[in-house]
C-alpha cells in the first residue's frame, strides 16, 4: 500500500515536516520499552567474575598458559528498602548469601576459594569445589551495606578452547529475606500498604578463551568449612541433646532450638532407662492390694 500525500492536499515543506514527526515518534516508540526495562534492573544487585585486582568487568577473558585468578564481587546493595514482612525496622543490606558456580572439568581443574581480608575470619562460612561445581556459602556478623569482594577463586587451565563460568544463587537481607524480585517491603510500620518489591540479583557469566594449559604443579584446596563448633573445641558438641524423662513427665515438648551453624546436624537422644524404677512399681501393687483389701471388708462389715 503507497500512501500518497498529495490526495491530502499535503506538499511541498508540510510533506517534509509531517515525514520527520513521523519519524520522531517511531524513535521515541522504538526506545521507551528498552527504557523502562533498565529502569526495572538497575536496582538490582550484581554479582560479578572481575580479573584479581581489576575493577571492571568484561565479558570474555583470553588466557595463554596462566592461571585464571577471579574475584567474586557483589554489588548495589539495597540499604534503606521499607519494613519488612519480619521485623518493626526498615530492611536492606546482606547478611548472608549463598553462591554455586559452573565451570567445565574439561578445559578447567579447581586450584582454591581464598576468601578477601573483610571475611577471612567470620566464623560460619564453607566451600567446595567438586564434579564442575564451586559451592560457596557465608553468613556475616555484620550486615553488609556496600559493595565487597567476597573473595579470589583460582582455576588452572587443562585444555586449550572456550568455555564459560555460569552463576547463581541467593542473597538475604539484614532480616532473612532473599533479594529475589517478589518479597514485598511496606510503606509504614503499620505494613498495610506495600512501597515495592526487593530487587532482585543478576548474574554476570564469564566467557573463556584459553590459548593454551597451564602447568600448574602447586598445592590446592577445593574444600574448606568453618562454623562456631570448629572455633571452640573444649565446647560440648551444641547439636545433640540429651533429654531424661522424669517419672512425673512422661511426654517431653521441644519447643524451640537455636542452632548456629551452617549445616546443623541435630539429634535428640531421650534417655528412658531411668523411667522404668522397679520400687514404685512394687509400691503401686502394694498400694492396690491395700485398697482392695480395706474396700472388702468396709463392703462386709460396713454393710451390716
Amino acid at each position: 500500500m503507497k500512501l500518497n500525500l498529495k490526495n491530502y492536499g499535503i506538499n511541498g515543506k508540510n510533506k517534509y515536516f509531517i515525514l520527520c514527526i513521523l519519524l520522531v515518534f517511531f524513535l521515541a516508540t522504538c526506545n521507551i520499552a528498552p527504557a523502562s526495562s533498565d529502569d526495572d534492573e538497575k536496582d538490582n544487585l550484581r554479582v560479578k567474575l572481575i580479573e584479581h585486582d581489576k575493577t571492571k568487568y568484561r565479558e570474555e577473558l583470553e588466557y595463554d598458559g596462566t592461571n585464571i585468578v577471579l574475584d567474586v564481587v557483589v554489588e548495589n546493595i539495597p540499604t534503606n528498602l521499607g519494613y519488612s514482612e519480619r521485623s518493626d525496622e526498615k530492611d536492606g543490606g546482606c547478611k548472608g548469601l549463598d553462591v554455586l558456580m559452573n565451570y567445565s572439568e574439561e578445559y578447567l581443574k579447581p586450584v582454591s576459594f581464598n576468601w578477601s581480608e573483610d571475611f577471612k575470619d567470620t566464623k560460619l562460612k564453607r566451600y567446595k569445589m567438586e564434579d564442575g561445581k564451586l559451592d560457596l556459602s557465608i553468613s556475616f556478623e555484620d550486615v553488609v551495606e556496600k559493595d565487597f569482594i567476597l573473595g579470589t577463586i583460582i582455576y588452572t587451565p587443562i585444555k586449550a578452547g572456550e568455555t564459560e563460568l555460569t552463576m547463581g544463587g541467593d542473597i538475604t537481607s539484614n532480616y532473612g529475606l532473599s533479594y529475589n524480585g517478589n518479597n514485598p517491603y511496606y510503606k509504614d510500620i503499620e505494613k498495610v500498604e506495600i512501597a515495592g518489591r526487593y530487587p532482585s540479583i543478576n548474574y554476570y557469566d564469564l566467557k573463556l578463551d584459553i590459548k593454551k594449559e597451564a602447568n600448574y604443579t602447586g598445592e590446592t584446596k577445593t574444600t574448606e568449612k568453618v562454623d562456631e563448633s570448629s572455633q571452640n573445641t573444649d565446647m560440648a558438641d551444641s547439636s545433640s541433646l540429651n533429654i531424661r524423662v522424669n517419672q512425673g513427665e512422661t511426654v517431653v515438648h521441644v519447643q524451640e532450638i537455636n542452632v548456629s551453624q551452617i549445616e546443623p546436624k541435630i539429634s535428640v537422644n531421650v534417655d528412658t532407662e531411668t523411667v522404668f524404677d522397679i520400687k514404685l512399681v512394687f509400691l503401686a501393687i502394694g498400694m492396690g492390694l491395700i485398697s482392695g483389701v480395706a474396700f472388702g471388708l468396709f463392703s462386709r462389715f460396713g454393710g451390716k
